[in-house]
């Protein structure tokens, strides 16, 4: 079993409310439970969070939301021994996922 001290985050989270998945969660353990599912079961959705995949080794993207640009960047972490780029936006509440290597 993967402990929270395996996963590494060089930004501190910002608690956002997610009434799909319950009580207040803070940035980087929404990004975890989304990133362990879509690589453990392929899920695209946590919840109420969409997970979206973005090309190999990104490490930031531009989110369109209402008409409206914004930067999301994303940090380095693995889960089960593979490691990604990840980002969430609690604006669309959606986490970005790059995997790292070559496609």
């Amino acid at each position: 079993m993967l402990e929270r001290e395996d996963f590494r985050f060089s930004r501190v989270g910002l608690e956002t409310m997610d009434e799909g998945i319950g009580d207040m969660m803070d940035e980087k353990e929404i990004i975890l439970k989304a990133v362990q599912d879509y690589i453990r079961n392929g899920s695209s959705r946590y919840g109420e969070v969409n997970v979206t995949c973005l090309p190999y080794n990104k490490t930031s993207c531009i989110e369109q939301v209402d008409g409206e640009g914004r930067s999301v960047m994303l940090d380095e972490f693995s889960v089960d021994g593979k490691s990604v780029w990840t980002g969430y936006s609690s604006r669309s509440q959606t986490v970005y996922i790059s995997m790292i290597g070559t496609d």
